[in-house]
């Protein structure tokens, strides 16, 4: 084995580590007050294994990720809704402020707080147009 791919963020936006960004993170808003993921990193460097990061940049159901789908059909005309949409319970923030405010000050901190990631692993740009998703490989 040479390197291992962990997830610090799914479809439902919780933060697997201590994230700056958002609250809404395992280090703030549970009793564990630990950074999993920086425990695996660190570990990984004891053991010489490299690590890559698996991170939901297109769905975040809590923080608008694809929760206001149905406002952003009118901006994003490929804007599709598969069912794995948020639509219980939207979010106020638009697609475009989830990759401002969230997605991508994420991702900087991510790469700044693991340097040296093997791979980075966006789950599929669903709701993405070409410039949102080139903003994330930027």
């Amino acid at each position: 084995m040479k390197y291992i791919v962990v997830m610090p963020k799914h479809h439902d936006g919780f933060a697997m580590y201590h994230s700056t960004v958002s609250r809404y993170n395992i280090y703030d808003l549970t009793s564990f007050k630990r950074d999993p993921m920086e425990e695996i990193y660190q570990a990984c460097r004891r053991q010489g294994l490299r690590m890559g990061i698996y991170y939901s940049h297109s769905i975040d159901w809590m923080d608008g990720g694809d929760a206001g789908f149905a406002q952003e059909k009118k901006v994003n005309p490929g804007f599709v809704n598969t069912g794995a949409s948020n639509s219980w319970d939207p979010s106020p923030l638009t697609y475009q402020q989830y990759i401002q405010e969230k997605g991508i000050p994420q991702m900087k901190e991510l790469l700044t707080k693991f340097p040296g990631l093997v791979e980075i692993y966006y789950d599929y740009p669903n709701y993405m147009n070409l410039q949102q998703s080139f903003e994330f490989y930027n």
